[in-house]
């Protein structure tokens, strides 16, 4: 004669409390605080000679890779990746719109500007496989006045990183900047000079 299974609900009780324990055993002890994210932003230096034309910084728009907060490295020359927990205080394109009006000293209402600056982030990424590591920044400029473009260029700068420090990358772009910002305004003054 064969005899009907019974369940056993004595053993299956005692695996269900001793997985409960260990769900909540390893919940507790691999629970850790989630990881801070940091923001970055470009400061530029003042000019060291005033610019001779009044500049109205319209803005600047940004290739689809840096139009995002987060700040962007190149590991390799395929491949384009972005830091999860260090991303910069705006996106990019105001960033940069802010920088260029510190750096020209306009206000963004001036309606009374005779030249118009307007561009386009083509790059702004840290270059680590680089020897030695670098941070890269290319724009597009556009100068114009009465209604056309008297100046279009586009400037690149690579600044050297010490290691892959990201406060480091920030301000190595920030001095790019200001260099790029720099060429701009001696073409510009040769451009409208008399």
């Amino acid at each position: 004669m064969i005899r009907p299974l019974r369940p056993r609900r004595r053993r299956s009780g005692v695996v269900v409390l001793a997985l409960l324990a260990s769900v909540l055993l390893a919940s507790g002890c691999l629970r850790r605080a989630a990881p801070s994210i940091r923001y970055y932003r470009l400061v530029v230096d003042a000019p060291a000679v005033p610019t001779s034309s009044d500049v109205r910084v319209v803005g600047f728009s940004a290739e689809p890779p840096y139009s995002s907060a987060r700040m962007a490295f190149r590991p390799s020359p395929y491949r384009l990746a972005y830091h999860t927990f260090h991303r910069w205080a705006a996106n990019p394109q105001a960033l940069v719109t802010a920088a260029a009006r510190q750096y020209f000293g306009t206000d963004p209402d001036d309606g009374d500007a005779t030249i118009y600056l307007s561009g386009r982030i083509l790059r702004l990424e840290a270059v680590p496989q680089e020897d030695p590591p670098q941070a890269s920044l290319a724009l597009a400029l556009v100068a114009r006045h009465g209604g056309r473009s008297i100046l279009k260029r586009t400037y690149e700068e690579a600044e050297p990183l010490d290691g892959d420090d990201k406060e480091a990358i920030a301000a190595a772009l920030s001095r790019a900047l200001t260099r790029v910002f720099e060429r701009f305004q001696r073409d510009l003054d040769a451009v409208v000079a008399p």
